[in-house]
């Protein structure tokens, strides 16, 4: 197993808003291989700075659809500490 990777707030914002950046890439392959561990407060800064809807698309943001993990079973393959 590989070791767990904490991402922080400021990935996680241009995770969101950088669709090219080398953090949504990075963060794209660390959730495919299941890898991600936050803290409550992360998640509490990410959600805020979440809007309502996707201005482009006018559905919800991605972050809140929850997927199962395989391995965790916790939301989005992320490890809630």
């Amino acid at each position: 197993m590989d070791d767990w990777v904490f991402v922080d707030t400021c990935i996680w914002s241009s995770f969101f808003t950088k669709p090219s950046s080398p953090e949504k890439r990075a963060v794209d392959e660390l959730l495919d291989a299941d890898r991600i561990a936050l803290v409550g407060p992360v998640v509490a800064e990410v959600l805020l700075g979440v809007r309502r809807t996707d201005k482009r698309t006018g559905s919800l943001h991605a972050c809140a659809k929850p997927i199962t993990s395989k391995r965790t079973g916790t939301l989005g393959g992320v490890l809630l500490i």
